[in-house]
């Protein structure tokens, strides 16, 4: 049985809007996909902050600081309030000079304000990047501990 010139139009019309509609919402699946990989990835970019490994924590903060805009709301208030309340400290051994080591102490809030200084988006006002900037040059602090014996 043989279809008609207008019922073969018809059914190709009908078959197009049908792609046409698969291909939208295969596309709508695809961007919620990527965007819960970002979002996934902004967390564990987040806890790294946190990192024991200064490499980690500087790489971290990097590609926090890069993100910008598609950080959301809530990952926004976590790093700032890690940046104004964050607790966690490392200190390093930078050099030894007679009886004495010279160390450098960084918190979690230096590494969170690089991130606030460097994100450009909307959520993040001008108020919030300057305590960032103050943060970050306050960020690190030098001491020495004298050997014992020679105090």
């Amino acid at each position: 049985m043989a279809m008609s010139p207008q019922s073969h139009s018809e059914t190709r019309h009908f078959v197009m809007k049908l792609i046409m509609v698969m291909i939208t919402c295969l596309c709508f699946v695809i961007d919620v996909l990527a965007e819960t990989a970002l979002n996934e990835k902004a967390e564990e970019l987040i806890s790294c902050l946190s990192h024991p490994s200064e490499k980690i924590r500087i790489d971290a903060a990097e590609k926090l600081g890069s993100m910008g805009d598609r950080l959301s709301q809530p990952q926004l208030s976590e790093i700032v309030n890690l940046m104004r309340s964050g607790k966690a400290e490392w200190s390093k051994l930078l050099y030894r000079e007679g009886h004495c080591s010279h160390y450098e102490k960084v918190s979690v809030r230096y590494y969170a304000a690089l991130v606030v200084e460097k994100i450009t988006s909307p959520l993040v006002d001008d108020s919030t990047v300057s305590e960032a900037r103050s943060i970050v040059k306050q960020g690190k602090a030098r001491y020495k501990v004298t050997d014992l014996g020679y105090i």
